[in-house]
C-alpha cells in the first residue's frame, strides 16, 4: 500500500518522465488551457499499484497531483500557474 507521503513524489516522477512535454505545452497556452490530461492507462503502464490506489483513494490522489504539477512548473519558472490534472480514461465504472 503506497503511504500518502509517498503519493506526491510519486506524481511528481511520473509527471517528469511522461509528461514534461505536456506540462511545456500547457505552460505555452495558458490561461487558454488549464488542466494537465493524464490517461489513467498510461499510469496502469507506468505502476499498476500507483493506478489502483488513485480508484481507492481519488480525494488524496488529487490533491498530491495538482501539488506536483504545479511544484514542476514553479522548478520551471511559472510561478504564477494553477492548473490542475485531469485524469482521463478512467475505467467505466469509475466515472463519475
Amino acid at each position: 500500500m503506497l503511504q500518502e507521503f509517498d503519493l506526491a513524489a510519486r506524481w511528481t516522477s511520473m509527471i517528469q518522465d511522461l509528461y514534461a512535454e505536456a506540462v511545456h505545452n500547457l505552460a505555452q497556452k495558458w490561461p487558454d488551457e488549464q488542466s494537465l490530461e493524464v490517461s489513467y492507462r498510461i499510469i496502469e503502464g507506468f505502476d499498476d499499484e500507483f493506478a489502483q490506489n488513485i480508484i481507492a483513494h481519488p480525494d488524496l490522489h488529487f490533491q498530491a497531483a495538482n501539488q506536483a504539477l504545479r511544484q514542476f512548473l514553479q522548478d520551471e519558472g511559472y510561478s504564477s500557474m494553477y492548473p490542475f490534472v485531469r485524469i482521463v480514461h478512467l475505467p467505466s465504472d469509475q466515472i463519475r
